[in-house]
């Protein structure tokens, strides 16, 4: 929970979702898997009318550059 505590500290919003895990097998990753699931992460927040938006709270840094490219912006 600590680390959903700082994400919620963070994030200019009240009603968000948080995005706690995501992962590609690692014999299909480099393939665009990862981002195909973020695209339908995006959908669905964007389908719900009252969601500002979706956090995610990266412990590896070699892995902010994925959610980088798809134009997810560090907070914090």
């Amino acid at each position: 929970l600590e680390k959903e505590e700082k994400v919620r500290a963070l994030v200019p919003a009240d009603n968000f979702h948080m995005l706690s895990f995501i992962a590609v097998h690692p014999d299909y990753q480099h393939h665009g898997l990862g981002h195909i699931l973020l695209g339908a992460i995006d959908s669905v927040i964007e389908d719900d009318e009252k969601s500002e938006g979706v956090s995610v709270f990266v412990t590896i840094e070699k892995h902010r550059s994925f959610f980088n490219d798809d134009n997810y912006k560090v907070v914090g």
